[in-house]
């Protein structure tokens, strides 16, 4: 039992912030792509939980109750502000190895998912393309389902299917506030437990239990598949907007590509969701010349690669702009979005500012931030100065 465990193997702990692999049903083979630059540093728990089903989940809560030990809770461990651990010690559950996978065709009109805590999108999108189906999700392949979804969940099928936590239609909750001590899994949805059900979607700031499953909305795959398109724009960080001579845009250049960028944005369709790079590198050039920068956009598109929608609105960012795209346009279609991340979606980003040379700590990483569309349309309507 858990009152004989007294120490914690550091070693297994740190590739324990990563997902597991394990061959069989419980495992994907994709997850060896996961193995990122960011141990699970400045923490020792007292005691480490590889949940198999809800009840480890809730016989972990009750002996942290009966020895006053806080408990923590880490799925696939993408988490890398460390919001999963304790002061010191206490109780790590680890949920990675909870995939559960249940489709239940009559629960909504496209019928919905019943998915463990531990499942990554690439098994999600898997169990959605056997029944012709897609989820909501972000474009990474590992990064887990539940807590993206309960994080808020913003990814390309924002526009069309919703945010993660808008596709939740029910939550089982570990908790200790029922039970008499014990721990028990209660069931959070529009009917039961509504307050639990709005806390865990967003609406409260404290940890409330250690969700076992979550069940999403499925919905129907677009006709014609899935289109991945993307397209860059270079320049410099001289002065100028255009260098005939290097045949590279500067500054001013990327000032009116952010504005041109945006505009085109605000003009697409639900049927489009994307993200963009924004990034600069140093050259062996002094000065503001010796710095490039580089502007990185892809999109997902709900159709065919051949559509004309598509094909006219990258036209209109890449070739009618006042800054034309280092790339053309390159589209790529999918019949569904798990041949997207299991085959092309790249699952390491290995850029130089996620992580220094060892011994070095990370240096950066890569955040993203979604922002109201009010703030896009209201940028250029500033009031005049006084």
């Amino acid at each position: 039992g858990l009152e004989k465990v007294a120490t914690t193997d550091v070693a297994l702990l740190n590739n324990a912030s990563r997902p597991l692999c394990v061959d069989g049903p419980t495992g994907d083979g994709g997850c060896f792509d996961a193995v990122r630059n960011n141990p699970l540093n400045g923490w020792k728990p007292g005691f480490v939980v590889w949940a198999l089903v809800s009840s480890d989940v809730t016989a972990a809560i009750a002996f942290a109750m009966r020895h006053t030990l806080c408990v923590s809770v880490l799925g696939t461990g993408h988490d890398f502000l460390n919001r999963h651990s304790c002061p010191t010690g206490g109780v790590l559950i680890r949920t990675t190895l909870m995939k559960e996978v249940t489709f239940l065709p009559n629960t909504t009109a496209h019928g919905a998912f019943r998915f463990g805590p531990g499942l990554t999108f690439s098994e999600a999108h898997k169990a959605a393309a056997n029944v012709n189906r897609v989820v909501a999700s972000g474009w990474a392949s590992t990064v887990g389902i539940l807590g993206w979804s309960i994080g808020g969940g913003h990814g390309p099928f924002g526009p069309k299917y919703g945010l993660g936590v808008d596709n939740i239609i029910s939550l089982e909750v570990a908790t200790s506030r029922y039970g008499a001590g014990r721990g028990a899994v209660v069931v959070a949805n529009s009917t039961y437990n509504w307050d639990l059900f709005q806390a865990l979607r967003g609406g409260g700031g404290s940890t409330w239990g250690v969700v076992v499953s979550i069940t999403v909305r499925a919905h129907p795959i677009p006709a014609g598949g899935f289109t991945v398109a993307k397209t860059a724009f270079v320049g410099s960080f001289c002065d100028e907007v255009y260098n005939p001579e290097t045949k590279l845009y500067g500054r001013g250049g990327l000032g009116l590509l952010t504005g041109q960028a945006f505009d085109w944005m605000l003009g697409l369709n639900s049927n489009f969701g994307g993200l963009s790079y924004w990034w600069a590198q140093r050259t062996d050039k002094p000065g503001f010349c010796g710095a490039n920068w580089t502007v990185w956009i892809q999109y997902a598109y709900l159709g065919p690669p051949n559509s004309s929608e598509l094909t006219a609105s990258f036209d209109l960012l890449t070739t009618q702009g006042d800054i034309k795209a280092a790339l053309p346009a390159y589209y790529k279609g999918y019949a569904n979005w798990f041949e997207y991340v299991d085959g092309d979606c790249e699952p390491i980003y290995p850029w130089p500012w996620l992580a220094g040379a060892p011994p070095q700590r990370p240096i950066g990483g890569l955040p993203s931030a979604l922002v109201d569309r009010e703030m896009f349309e209201a940028r250029n309507q500033r009031p005049a100065a006084a």
